[in-house]
């Protein structure tokens, strides 16, 4: 039977029962490279086109040397070492991965800041350009309304001297919070000499003198001033809420 040398591409004679040493590894007599004479065999040489098995026109083949087990397993050991393959796998696996880990990363952050969206919008640094791009998506970030952190102030209802059949309701609503809020709604409720409710309106921001602004900075004040019309002899009180719509609902609280 004959093998060619992968290296050399030299022809040579082997034996059968060589083959079942070494796994098959053999040493080209020419070049020494060593190779597996099992990818190669074949029954007659290619440079006959007819005749037995091993005779050859230019003379015969050069010889084959032997492969110890020891020299067979240093060789594998070495071809798959210095194989490129796996390695270059591994850099295509994380040329993939780094790219993916920083899509993630993006996504998680966006949701975060999303999640927190009204927060952020509050921080100094970071509020303004997170409100212009809202904007710009046009999705424009409105100031939060957290009714426990206005006050009112000095809120007081008295007749007007030269109307009596008119009351005055005057105050200050304070915003305490370390933010811009909007403008709450307030509830007038006026009571008799017993506590039972005689009479109450809803005062939006425009009835209590904000027609031009919508909300008030952190740590502003707004000082109200309206008229109303008396409801009789039998309001002897009043009461002052803070209100706020809240999912078609209103929602309120003392100030």
């Amino acid at each position: 039977m004959l093998t060619q040398c992968t290296a050399c591409l030299e022809w040579f004679h082997v034996e059968p029962g060589e083959l079942d040493v070494a796994y098959g590894l053999v040493r080209c007599g020419r070049c020494g490279s060593v190779f597996d004479a099992r990818i190669k065999l074949r029954e007659t040489s290619p440079g006959l086109s007819g005749g037995a098995a091993g005779e050859e026109a230019e003379g015969p083949l050069p010889a084959l040397q032997a492969v110890t087990g020891e020299e067979a397993v240093r060789e594998e050991l070495t071809a798959s070492l210095s194989e490129p393959a796996p390695r270059a796998g591994r850099k295509r696996w994380w040329a993939l991965w780094w790219p993916a880990l920083a899509i993630a990363l993006l996504a998680l952050a966006v949701q975060l800041v999303h999640a927190n969206r009204y927060a952020v919008v509050r921080t100094p640094g970071l509020g303004p350009v997170a409100a212009s791009i809202y904007q710009a998506l046009g999705h424009p970030l409105e100031p939060r309304l957290e009714l426990a952190r206005y006050a009112i102030v000095g809120a007081s209802l008295n007749g007007v001297s030269r109307n009596e059949r008119m009351l005055e309701l005057t105050g200050r609503l304070v915003n305490r919070a370390g933010f811009v809020q909007r403008l709450p709604l307030l509830r007038l409720s006026l009571s008799n000499r017993y506590g039972q409710v005689v009479g109450s309106r809803m005062l939006l921001p425009s009835d209590y003198g904000a027609a031009t602004i919508s909300d008030l900075s952190a740590g502003r004040g707004l000082t109200f001033h309206l008229t109303l019309v008396d409801p009789g002899a039998n309001a002897t009180g009043f009461k002052l809420v803070l209100c706020k719509r809240l999912k078609g609902d209103v929602v309120c609280i003392s100030g």
